[in-house]
């Protein structure tokens, strides 16, 4: 009854994108709860980590819903990152800011603001200015 259900590649990826902009607010919900739940968390903020990413994202997104957050890892399908509203045209090279890791980037980015660029939780370097289209 433990098993994992499969899970799209795509939403792992937006799950993996989601603990890489939440980071402080998973680490301080699982820093009440058991050892494993912490564990699953440090393997994934490790680049060099082989952990199977998905049994570690289940495990943050089950310890996210019994603490209270309705929503989890996985709870806003189609809602986290940046949006494409209906009837809107989006220029393909539009500037976003990405993932400053290039040989092992994560689907995270934001549109630019005023000020200095957002810091990636992982590596606490600034996102980098690139565009949308990959």
């Amino acid at each position: 009854m433990n098993e994992i259900a499969p899970r799209p590649t795509d939403q792992i990826a937006r799950g993996l994108a989601y603990v890489c902009q939440h980071m402080d607010y998973i680490r301080a919900v699982t820093a009440r709860r058991p050892a494993a739940q912490r564990a699953a968390l440090a393997r994934l903020a490790d680049p060099a980590s082989r952990s199977d990413a998905l049994a570690d994202l289940e495990t943050l997104h089950r310890a996210l819903r019994s603490a209270g957050d309705a929503m989890g890892i996985f709870g806003q399908e189609g809602v986290r990152g940046l949006l494409h509203p209906v009837g809107v045209d989006q220029d393909e090279s539009e500037p976003v800011l990405r993932c400053p890791q290039a040989h092992r980037p994560c689907t995270r980015f934001a549109q630019p603001g005023p000020g200095a660029a957002p810091r990636c939780e992982l590596t606490g370097s600034p996102l980098a200015l690139g565009e949308l289209r990959p």
